[in-house]
């Protein structure tokens, strides 16, 4: 139990194959907010709102080529934690069974619940699911992570309600006949239609390739709607959608300004999170599809790993921001690696070393209060383990006042 007034810093190392730095901070972020009883990704029980950043963490772990099984912090892990998810609209309900799928769970048997079939419930006469664009998009990926083929007549049917919602400039609006289109409900829906076996170069596919390619801002981001600054889910979903037309973010013609997946680097902050101000872990979650290359539906792999040695941080206390109580203290883990090398452990506050003043066990390491400048610092923690694997992670807490 945490005494009162400690300031708690949780991070880890996790075995496998290195992540790309921001794709890597954006995990780290991730797991910074799981449970520790209930494995949700954010405060509270999986249910409610915290039932979205989990999916959505889910997706952005098996994406990564990490098995959502495998991300445990003390108790239930993330698998667990969306297998305890409940859902009654329709979108939480699609939302749920591409997640249950990522986290290796059955959606047609998820609690009892057969999801695929209250999304084919909803399935309209002319292929639609929803009424919306979002909505018969995500049927799609649920329909195929519930295990139906491209070929499936209902996928088929969805399919061609998309096509014949596609409007003159190429894009999606958010509902047919809603006007222009913007680039999130394009991304979706040509993800989907990716999903559904669509050719990449049929009619359909090459005009929503104009129409993001169009799109596009200088500085190689994706604004939500025209003529707006660069966001990060526009971005993100750009990005999967590029992916899902078979190219790269990173290769003409997607690389003007450094591409999508340098602007989502960009609008990075030093902790991991993604885009500005206090943004949910769905929106570092989508970012971090997008960064692993992957694209919706998204399956777990094989083995039950996560695939980075570096350490990983799966809590932060006080999070980004806050003030430090009576002690900063870490603790971290190398999982079933080979341990944390206590001598290699080193933690600045606004540059300057003091590591000398910290106590380090191969297990954790705790600051005093005392030792922390007043004000905002930047707090630098660089963990190693024994095998040579180490990750540098940065955050700012906000320290005792002076005197």
């Amino acid at each position: 139990m945490r005494a009162p007034g400690i300031a708690l810093l949780v991070l880890a190392l996790a075995p496998g194959a290195a992540a790309a730095a921001p794709l890597g901070a954006a995990l780290d972020h991730l797991a910074a907010l799981q449970d520790p009883v209930t494995g949700a990704i954010g405060a509270g029980a999986p249910r409610g709102p915290a039932a979205t950043d989990t999916a959505w963490a889910a997706l952005a772990v098996a994406g990564a080529g990490e098995h959502p099984a495998a991300w445990r912090r003390e108790g239930a892990t993330l698998a667990d934690a969306v297998a305890a998810s409940g859902g009654r609209s329709l979108a939480e309900v699609e939302r749920l069974a591409v997640a249950a799928a990522a986290a290796g769970l059955d959606p047609r048997d998820l609690g009892g619940r057969d999801l695929v079939a209250e999304v084919l419930a909803r399935q309209g006469p002319d292929g639609a699911i929803g009424g919306r664009t979002a909505l018969t998009a995500w049927g799609i990926f649920a329909l195929r992570a519930g295990g139906l083929p491209p070929g499936a007549a209902p996928v088929r049917r969805a399919a061609a309600a998309l096509i014949a919602a596609q409007g003159p400039d190429g894009g999606w609006a958010w509902r047919r006949g809603a006007g222009a289109g913007d680039v999130t409900d394009t991304a979706s829906a040509v993800q989907a239609l990716a999903a559904a076996g669509l050719r990449r170069r049929g009619a359909a596919m090459l005009a929503a390739r104009r129409f993001l390619i169009a799109a596009q801002r200088p500085d190689g981001g994706f604004a939500a709607a025209g003529g707006g600054a660069a966001d990060v889910p526009a971005t993100a979903w750009a990005a999967m959608a590029v992916r899902a037309l078979g190219e790269r973010a990173d290769a003409p013609p997607w690389s003007r300004g450094g591409g999508p997946l340098a602007r989502l680097a960009a609008l990075q902050g030093a902790d991991g999170a993604l885009g500005a101000g206090a943004l949910p872990a769905w929106v570092t979650a989508q970012a971090g599809l997008a960064l692993a290359g992957a694209r919706l539906p998204v399956r777990p792999p094989a083995a039950l790993t996560r695939r980075d040695p570096a350490p990983r941080v799966l809590g932060r206390e006080p999070a980004g921001g806050d003030r430090v109580g009576v002690a900063l203290i870490v603790r971290f883990s190398d999982g079933p690696g080979a341990g944390v090398d206590p001598a290699r452990v080193r933690v600045l506050l606004g540059g300057a070393d003091l590591t000398a003043q910290a106590r380090i066990t191969p297990f954790s390491l705790q600051l005093p209060a005392a030792a922390v400048p007043p004000g905002p610092v930047e707090v630098t923690l660089t963990l190693a383990d024994r095998a040579g694997n180490g990750r540098v992670s940065r955050w700012t807490v906000v320290g005792p006042p002076a005197g």
